[in-house]
């Protein structure tokens, strides 16, 4: 004679089931995620990550805490020379390109910012010229003087189109000026609004060449 199944113990053997089919989308969910992940990171941008964010909550030799960055190693930066940065301008091209380093306060601060405002954008890469490790020649230095003012290229951020630099920011915002502090909610958000104008300068120029 066949047992019937009631409610509940339906309810036993189909709850245990369920737990198991959830846990099991949860794994396949998140290995996933990981694949995804892996798929677009950059060893340029990893490479970039551990050099900035090794600094955090250290010191300098003036006993000046250098400002904290989070980057993520799927970051758009590339490490560029300055060969390939003439030849952008020299062939009509596009670009945006960030001139820095890691131990420079205003760079720490305006790095983060531009990454992150890249990220809301079709821009595919950012050049990147270390100035502790790159000293820029006469020729570079010659083209940006014709569109920067200002003597120092570190901490700076030039939007190429068509081989002509169509803006450009240096530091962070004239309201900033404490390299060490970290720029407020409305600090953040204005430099953000300049990096994203320049950037889809950059992004416009580019689809009309398509």
């Amino acid at each position: 004679m066949k047992k019937k199944l009631n409610k509940k113990n339906i309810l036993l053997i189909g709850l245990p089931i369920l737990i198991f089919i959830i846990v099991i989308i949860g794994i396949i969910i998140l290995l996933s995620k990981d694949n995804n992940e892996n798929k677009i990171s950059n060893p340029d941008g990893e490479r970039f990550k551990e050099e900035y964010e090794v600094l955090n909550n250290t010191k300098n030799e003036e006993g000046k805490v250098y400002p904290e960055v989070s980057i993520s190693s799927s970051n758009i930066i590339k490490y560029s020379t300055e060969t390939e940065i003439l030849n952008i301008i020299n062939n009509n091209g596009d670009a945006v390109v960030y001139f820095g380093y890691p131990t420079c306060g205003y760079c720490r601060s305006s790095v983060e910012v531009l990454l992150n405002t890249s990220k809301d954008t079709k821009l595919d890469v950012i050049y990147y010229i270390d100035t502790n490790k790159i000293e820029l020649s006469d020729e570079l230095q010659n083209i940006l003087k014709e569109s920067i003012i200002e003597d120092s290229y570190s901490s700076l951020v030039v939007f190429i189109t068509d081989g002509e630099i169509v803006s450009y920011n240096i530091d962070t915002l004239s309201s900033h000026e404490d390299p060490y502090k970290k720029l407020y909610p409305s600090q953040v958000e204005g430099l953000s609004e300049i990096y994203k104008y320049g950037i889809n300068d950059v992004v416009s120029s580019k689809e009309i060449k398509k």
